[in-house]
């Protein structure tokens, strides 16, 4: 047979001799998985004709190895691919409880009924658990074969209660069961540098994460009793990493850019207009692709919109950035003071980063140069916010939130939409609202409708008129004809 543990795979084969006893096949089994895996890995223990495999927070899974009639599983018997754990797609009734749960069963977890049948996999159960909404997660680890379950709120005022009120599913996985109640994290700290145990700032946090003066802490463990940690934290800028943020920065921003100045100056083909159906009937696929691209190049050529886009980007670099006291003075930083300048006229707006500049930029006031790129401001991004308020909050917010600004005042799709959604909609969203061109389209298509409802009226009017020109046309030849005859016999 092969024996699998934690993902390593041996074919363990018996001695080619007699077993008088079961208490043989143990002693064989137990030395070939010592060859195998090593001593200690894998315990086969025996209660009467009953082998048992343990292991120690390993997954152990047996599968049949061999041609038909050699297989272990006719000698001892256990099913193919059994394992030690449960697979989650498995249903209920197909697996090894110690306690089975029933046919039937139902329970409640946080004052919410599920019932499920024994059809119902172990995954479907859990699923439907952690859909309800009831600030529970059930979970199952293959490692130490446990399933839980954890409040999604972390806290003294987290709890979780759970009953079986049919069959014993709970019972069967949860068994007796560790209950731990959630607890605050209590946590003395001395905010500068004192160490008087009677001058420490007691915080309680109902998460082992927080944030305190900006900087995120993450309790991993505590000492033992009451025990002071006698942790110190000193907290320095990483200027290196802090410069190669803001160059990445202003790389994707002068992408960005070059992106939209392209379409502004796209040359346009005049002579290239779009392609009838007919005209596509006498062209290859390729020919068809390299006319479009000749059509549709320049479509954006000095687009005002894209143009108003393009500007306000340019012009967000400009402006100074306030401080947030009510001085109304700026954070003293510039763009020249951080190293960043502008190109040459070509190169429509790039901008350049002098690292060295930078850093010694950062070295000398990393806080003024951080604020200038990322402070938020006071006043929070509406799309229904008065004109002062705009203003306010663009001067004191850092140019990494202005562009954002920018970009949500263009592509927001929610609430009053975007200059482009309104303009032309979005691809990549539910918006099925009516935009500008698509207003613009329908115009122009309904004036087609009524230039060709116009076409069909005098289409048949000079219908009509011709053929009656022509029924009495046929009138006339024919008394032309009956008069030439009659001159003729005369």
């Amino acid at each position: 047979m092969k024996v699998t543990l934690d993902g390593q795979q041996k074919t363990i084969t018996f001695s080619n001799k007699t077993y008088n006893s079961s208490d043989d096949v143990t002693a064989e089994l137990q030395t070939q998985l010592n060859t195998a895996f090593g001593a200690g890995r894998i315990t086969v223990s025996q209660n009467e004709d009953a082998l048992t495999l343990h292991t120690d927070n390993s997954i152990l899974t047996l599968n049949n190895s061999g041609l038909t009639g050699s297989e272990a599983s006719y000698v001892i018997d256990f099913a193919d691919g059994a394992s030690n754990r449960i697979n989650l797609a498995n249903t209920l009734s197909e697996a090894n409880l110690a306690v089975s749960p029933g046919d039937t069963v139902s329970f409640r977890i946080n004052g919410k009924d599920f019932s499920f049948t024994s059809d119902n996999t172990f995954q479907e159960i859990m699923n439907t658990v952690n859909d309800a909404d009831i600030g529970v997660v059930m979970s199952y680890s293959k490692t130490t074969d446990t399933f839980t379950l954890t409040a999604s709120e972390t806290g003294a005022a987290s709890s979780v209660t759970f009953e079986d009120t049919e069959g014993s599913f709970l019972q069967s996985i949860l068994g007796a069961g560790i209950t731990t109640n959630g607890s605050n994290a209590v946590v003395k700290v001395g905010l500068n540098g004192e160490t008087d145990v009677g001058s420490l700032t007691t915080l309680e946090r109902s998460s082992n994460t927080f944030e305190l003066d900006g900087t995120t802490y993450t309790l991993l463990n505590k000492a033992a009793g009451v025990t002071s940690e006698g942790i110190t934290i000193n907290i320095s800028t990483d200027a290196s990493t802090i410069a190669d943020n803001i160059n990445q920065f202003v790389t994707d921003y002068n992408t960005l850019l070059k992106t939209i100045s392209d379409k502004l100056s796209e040359k346009k083909y005049s002579d290239y207009s779009p392609l009838t159906d007919s005209q596509k009937a006498e062209l290859s696929d390729d020919e068809i692709k390299k006319w479009n691209e000749k059509a549709q190049s320049g479509l954006l050529n000095n687009d005002t919109y894209l143009t108003s886009i393009y500007n306000s980007l340019r012009s967000a670099w400009s402006s100074n950035v306030s401080s947030l006291n009510e001085d109304g003075t700026t954070i003293g930083t510039t763009l020249s003071d951080v190293g960043i300048t502008t190109g040459i006229y070509s190169e429509k707006g790039q901008l350049k980063v002098d690292k060295d500049k930078l850093l010694a930029a950062l070295n000398k006031d990393a806080d003024s140069v951080i604020k200038f790129f990322s402070q938020k401001s006071s006043i929070n991004y509406s799309q229904y916010a008065s004109t002062n308020q705009k203003q306010q909050r663009y001067a004191e917010s850092g140019l990494a939130w202005r562009i954002d600004d920018i970009v949500r005042n263009n592509l927001s799709t929610t609430g009053i939409k975007g200059a482009l959604i309104e303009l032309v909609g979005s691809p990549s969203n539910n918006f099925t609202g009516k935009t500008n061109y698509s207003k613009q389209i329908e115009d122009v298509n309904e004036k087609i409708t009524e230039l060709q409802e116009k076409l069909k009226d005098e289409q048949n009017h000079y219908w009509t008129k011709f053929s009656k020109m022509e029924a009495n046309l046929t009138k006339l030849n024919s008394l032309s004809s009956w008069l030439s005859s009659q001159s003729s016999n005369s």
